[in-house]
């Protein structure tokens, strides 16, 4: 589990199986630093963040940051070899490579609010989009997209804004889950 601790901008890392806590403190960090849902690489080394308005990568073992480029919201794609990220003024997703190579555009889409949740075989990602249905309403999309020809499709309306959202890996965890809703339901008195 990782988490921020305010108000010195300090990674916290808890070993929920031993209740054991690392502080790390990346250098180039900021009040304003931001880590998603799936800021840690798949080889457990490395984390990518958001601070003083660029994508970071952050090495846990030599305690080095490096800036790869200006962008919000950083994930990375489940076999390490990308790093997603959203350059909010242009309104555009890209992909570079750890090192900060190959930098590319994956696509342009208006409204986006949030970062990229890679599917676990990352040929999909996911991202909520904000719709206006008059001046003072907000309605926000749940949006999936394939990458390798770029076809989206609306999965829910409805969704929070601003909240990390990840891909289940676990078939199980859904049926646990929905368990639990159904057995709250009937808990409740008519």
């Amino acid at each position: 589990m990782v988490f921020v601790e305010p108000p010195d901008v300090k990674l916290g890392i808890l070993d929920l199986a031993t209740k054991k806590m690392q502080t790390l403190e990346p250098r180039t960090t900021d009040r304003d630093s931001r880590f998603t849902s799936q800021c840690w690489s798949p080889d457990d080394k490395k984390l990518v963040f958001q601070a003083k308005g660029n994508v970071q990568v952050y090495e846990i073992e030599t305690d080095h940051s490096r800036i790869l480029g200006a962008g919000t919201e950083a994930t990375w794609s489940p076999d390490g070899t990308w790093i997603a990220y959203r350059d909010e003024q242009h309104s555009d997703y890209y992909v570079i490579h750890p090192s900060g190579d190959g930098r590319k555009k994956l696509f342009h889409k208006g409204r986006a609010v949030s970062a990229l949740h890679w599917s676990p075989d990352g040929r999909f990602v996911a991202y909520v989009h904000q719709d206006f249905f008059s001046l003072d309403v907000e309605f926000y999309h749940l949006m999936v997209r394939r990458l390798e020809d770029n076809s989206e499709t609306r999965v829910a309306d409805g969704v929070a804004c601003c909240i990390g959202y990840q891909w289940v890996r676990n078939p199980e965890l859904l049926k646990r889950a929905e368990a639990a809703d159904k057995a709250k339901r009937t808990k409740r008195p008519a």
